[in-house]
């Protein structure tokens, strides 16, 4: 059983040694992961908020993930497997590519053998008197903003850039019942005019490939004395 014996004031830190996490690698500088197998030992945080010590509902989802290792962290490996196409489509990666950091993952296995767990993050957000938890890790395909995942249970809600694993995220408070409307007609707007920037930038794109094209095809239909002309 792991305890939270922080009081207000304290730094809400402890390392943690997990029997199932050393199957995965180790974490390096920022947000890489290794090729060496991790020694089990990651940190822990807990997030404070207004709290005068940890609560309950914090407790209770550290505890629940030592007890639960291996169903917890299968979990974990599938949901980075299920929304490895939305990480490669962020990345503008079509087809897998070690190169770019992107293998094909098949099998919990073939996660485990890229992502290290660097630090659990116990938010203060929380579900049916279980916090979620934010897993902070290293991954091959952005040392800088590395991988995060967030996790209610055995459930996983979000996969995204490392950041969310302690800020949180939209899909987390659409979860617990706190995403409000102000939020979603934000995002609603935040989401068209990132659309709207895409689609412009294509347009550019295409339209200088087709002066590109236009200006080559005038220059293979000069007349040979035209070329003198400049």
């Amino acid at each position: 059983m792991i305890e939270l014996s922080f009081e207000k004031g304290e730094e809400w830190y402890l390392e943690e040694e997990f029997k199932k996490i050393k199957e995965f690698r180790e974490t390096g500088l920022y947000s890489s992961a290794t090729p060496i197998d991790s020694n089990g030992y990651i940190g822990i945080y807990v997030q404070e908020y207004d709290f005068d010590k940890p609560q309950g509902f914090q407790k209770n989802a550290i505890n629940y993930f030592y007890e639960n290792q291996e169903k917890l962290l299968n979990s974990f490996c599938n949901g980075i497997i299920e929304h490895y196409p939305k990480l490669m489509e962020i990345y503008s990666i079509e087809e897998y590519d070690e190169e770019y950091g992107f293998p094909e993952l098949k099998s919990i296995e073939d996660v485990k053998k890229i992502i290290g767990i660097g630090n659990i993050h116990i938010l203060d957000d929380q579900k049916d008197h279980y916090s979620y938890l934010g897993f902070e890790c290293g991954c091959p395909w952005d040392e800088e903003h590395g991988l995060g995942v967030i996790m209610h249970k055995e459930r996983v809600i979000d996969v995204g850039s490392a950041d969310i694993s302690f800020s949180g995220s939209k899909e987390l408070r659409k979860d617990n019942g706190t995403y409000t409307e102000e939020e979603r007609l934000k995002d609603e707007k935040w989401e068209k005019q990132i659309a709207e920037n895409i689609t412009r930038y294509k347009k550019e794109q295409e339209d200088i490939e087709l002066r590109k094209s236009e200006v080559k095809n005038e220059e293979l239909n000069k007349k040979w004395w035209q070329f003198w002309k400049g």
